[in-house]
């Protein structure tokens, strides 16, 4: 057995450590209703970028409380009447990439829309009312408020509500809509897949957004989940509530979403990765019953691997 072999034997056998709350289903059932009554308000506006392949604009939709998203979006200038389309999703405390970054899947006829997070460093804003602070990242935002609160459930009705703008375009083919995205955008694709069941294909880098506890429990994810350790450091120094925080953190764990994902899956790990531990991403993908490849690269750590670009696009140009 190679090196790599035993490597993939050690993550197959991976479970998730953190909790599932009980009323996971029911909650995020209300939330995609909730979404679902949302006017988006969607309004597609002339970019200043110009591209010989590609109609470029910028998408602007109302998400919940009543936050304006932003999202790159390019039309192929050849198009057919019903094209494929691509999300993407970027990493953590960053901003949808340059319009040139997506005009390669444009001019294979793919429609992209590439979402800016909401309150991050795109053009996406926030305006879900929390109470504490958020110091040193997202995890916790909203974590003693109302689970409705939470930064990222709202993000991940952001996700669902790009995807049916998306779909809604007459030039899209609603039924072949892909996702891809590295890091936080790794895990927001697999929660788009998730939610949005006629998702067809998710390419996933590394995804940030996978059991929690575990990852703390290591010491590791690095500035990722450096709130989970502020918040017990300033609001909770003995741990006296760290089930309630870790159950109320369930609400938005991938590995609790990973069973409703019909999409076929590609993922990328490096061995050495102490940002998003391969542990922690083995929780959502052993949870996938969808069709799915696990690419496994020993001497990469949470960087992107040689060749993985390439990789990527020949799966979703396909």
């Amino acid at each position: 057995m190679s090196a790599v072999d035993e490597i993939r034997q050690n993550l197959l056998s991976q479970k998730g450590v953190n909790p599932k709350p009980e009323d996971f289903d029911v909650f995020w059932e209300t939330s995609l209703k909730e979404a679902e009554k949302i006017n988006t308000n969607v309004i597609i506006e002339p970019a200043r970028f110009l591209s010989p392949v590609a109609d470029c604009y910028d998408l602007y939709f109302t998400g919940t409380y009543n936050s304006r998203i932003h999202a790159k979006l390019l039309l192929p200038k050849e198009r057919k009447q019903k094209c494929p389309a691509l999300l993407h999703f970027h990493g953590l405390s960053g901003a949808s990439e340059d319009w040139s970054f997506y005009l390669k899947y444009a001019a294979g006829g793919i429609v992209v829309a590439a979402m800016d997070c909401r309150g991050q460093n795109g053009l996406s804003n926030d305006n879900c009312p929390v109470s504490l602070n958020t110091y040193k990242g997202f995890l916790c935002r909203g974590i003693t408020d109302e689970p409705s609160r939470m930064y990222y459930r709202n993000v991940y009705l952001d996700t669902v509500l790009l995807a049916k703008t998306v779909m809604g375009l007459d030039c899209v083919d609603e039924n072949n809509v892909s996702v891809y995205g590295i890091s936080q955008g790794g895990g927001l694709s697999l929660i788009c897949a998730s939610l949005v069941p006629n998702i067809k294909k998710a390419a996933v880098g590394f995804p940030f957004l996978c059991d929690f506890k575990k990852t703390h429990s290591m010491g590791l994810g690095g500035v990722a989940h450096e709130d989970i350790g502020v918040y017990f450091s300033y609001y909770d120094p003995l741990h006296e509530n760290e089930d309630g925080l870790f159950n109320k953190l369930g609400y938005i764990d991938v590995q609790n979403f990973a069973e409703r994902i019909n999409a076929e899956v590609k993922w990328f790990v490096g061995m050495k990765d102490t940002a998003c531990p391969p542990c922690s991403q083995m929780s959502a993908y052993n949870k996938i019953k969808s069709r799915k490849e696990l690419l496994i690269y020993p001497e990469y750590g949470h960087d992107t691997m040689t060749g993985s670009n390439d990789i990527v696009y020949s799966f979703l140009i396909s």
